[in-house]
This record gives structure tokens, C-alpha cells and sequence, in this order.
């Protein structure tokens, strides 16, 4: 028969795992609570640089807002502006310099043509490419001697085979039953009245 006696209390039993494994586990918790404040500190530091970015960010817009909002205005009023001016052009393209047209007209016109009314027309219509404005040039007037058919078709070559009209001319037409003996009461015998009609080149817009 045998006795075994435990001389060892329980408060001195010592565990059986290396030392090194006791300590660590002892110091996890308080690891974790470092790795946390660090982790804390470092997102607190990001985010106060970040609210400071976001201040001056807001400042700086504060001050170019003006500036920005006003350069916009300009872009749009530069915008509205070429618009028109492009407009302008395309009119200014598609219109017959009127004066000048007339200047020339009584400057060549024979000497035995009276004209007494003179109107001019214009209209839109669709080209092939794009709209266009096309022009008449519609005239009466009188004339007489002893030649007054010949005065008249002198005029009206004037705007065929004139080197000023024949470039923006496509036809001068004396409509029928237009030339005729003068109505008036003083007219004379060989007096005759007349109309006619110069169509122009449409002009289209560009």
C-alpha cells in the first residue's frame, strides 16, 4: 500500500505553459486599447485636416464665386452676341445694296424713259440648300418720240448686258399688254406707257 501525499497548496500551482504565452495574453487587451487611441488620433487628425481643407476650400469659392459667376455671364452674353453678329452677316449676305442699284440705274438710263412708279419686292423661299430671299425690281415709266419701242427695249437690255446688272440679274421682262399708247389726255400720239420687271439673283443666308 502506498500514500501520496500533495505537499503543494493551491495557491501555489503554477500553470504549466511557457511564461511568454501567460504575458501575452495578459497584454493583448491593453494592445488592443493602444491600437485603438492610435487608430482614434490618427482618424481624428485626418478628419480635423479635412474639415480645414473643406474651410478653405469654402473660403477660396467664397471669393471666386463672384468672378466665376460673372465670367459665366460674359461666356453667355459673348455666346448671345456672335449669334447675332452671325445673323446680321447672313442678312447683310442675302441683301442687295439697293442704293447703289438705283444709283447706277439713273445714271445709264436713256434719256427718253420717264419712269413713274418704281417698287421693289422681296420674298423668302426655300433654296436648295438653305432659305434665300429673292428680289424684283417692278417699273413703270413712259415714253415717246418716234422710236418708243426701241427706248424701251434699250432699258430693259440695260439690266441683261450691263456688266453692273448682268452679274446679280437672272431676267428683265416687259409683261404682256404693259406697253401701250399713253391714256393720259396730253399725250401725244407716238407716248407710250410701259412696266417692267428685273428679277435678281436669290441671295440665300448663310
Amino acid at each position: 500500500m502506498s500514500v501520496r501525499v500533495n505537499l503543494i497548496l493551491d495557491s501555489e500551482i503554477r500553470s504549466g505553459q511557457p511564461v511568454w504565452v501567460t504575458g501575452l495574453i495578459k497584454a493583448l487587451p491593453f494592445a488592443a486599447l493602444t491600437v485603438f487611441a492610435l487608430g482614434a488620433l490618427s482618424f481624428f487628425g485626418s478628419y480635423t485636416a479635412l474639415r480645414r481643407e473643406v474651410a478653405i476650400a469654402k473660403e477660396a469659392w467664397q471669393q471666386t464665386e463672384p468672378k466665376y459667376l460673372e465670367a459665366v455671364r460674359l461666356k453667355a452674353g459673348i455666346a448671345v452676341e456672335r449669334e447675332v453678329l452671325r445673323e446680321l452677316k447672313s442678312w447683310g449676305k442675302a441683301r442687295i445694296e439697293w442704293s447703289s442699284q438705283l444709283e447706277e440705274m439713273a445714271r445709264l438710263m436713256p434719256a427718253t424713259i420717264q419712269l413713274t412708279e418704281l417698287m421693289i419686292i422681296q420674298r423668302l423661299q426655300m433654296g436648295p440648300k438653305a432659305p434665300e430671299r429673292a428680289f424684283e425690281l417692278r417699273m413703270s415709266g413712259k415714253t415717246g418720240g418716234l422710236q418708243p419701242e426701241a427706248n424701251v427695249t434699250e432699258f430693259q437690255s440695260l439690266f441683261l448686258i450691263h456688266p453692273f446688272f448682268n452679274q446679280t440679274v437672272t431676267n428683265a421682262a416687259i409683261p404682256a399688254g404693259s406697253f401701250k399708247q399713253d391714256p393720259s389726255r396730253n399725250a401725244a400720239r407716238t407716248d407710250r406707257v410701259f412696266e417692267l420687271v428685273v428679277k435678281y439673283r436669290p441671295r440665300a443666308f448663310e
